[in-house]
Parts: structure tokens; sequence; C-alpha cells
């Protein structure tokens, strides 16, 4: 399977000293299931289901990155 590149990467500071920049649905997915401190559990589910559905679809990595920002926002 191919990566599937957000046309514009996600960069966030991630405690103190971090940079994080997700630049694929499988990052984002990855970053998720790995590394995704506790909490907001329905925008979790929201981000992760937009991301499998575009891995699924392919035309619907906007959606995946944008449901990923509203879960990272709210983190």
């Amino acid at each position: 399977m191919s990566e599937v590149a957000f046309h514009h990467p996600i960069s966030f500071k991630l405690g103190h000293r971090w940079v994080v920049v997700i630049r694929s649905v499988q990052q984002a997915l990855d970053f998720l299931g790995n590394r995704w401190p506790e909490g907001g559990e329905d925008l979790y589910a929201v981000a992760r289901s937009a991301c499998l559905e575009d891995l699924n679809d392919g035309r619907k990595t906007k959606e995946a990155r944008y449901a990923f920002i509203d879960h990272r926002c709210a983190g």
C-alpha cells in the first residue's frame, strides 16, 4: 500500500522540545494509535475513522487531515 500524502503537512509541538510533522494518512494513524495522549475519545474515533476511510476510498484525504487537526487541537 502506498502512502496517502496530505496536501499540506501538519506540524505541532509535542511537549517542550519536540516538533511533530505528520505528512500522510498512515503517519496520522500511527500517531493516533501509538503516541496520542488519552482524552477526547469522540474526536479520536472520528479522526481514526476518517483516516481509515481514506485508506479504503482514496478520495477523502482532505477530510482525514481536517479530522486529525480537530483531534490534535482538542488534545
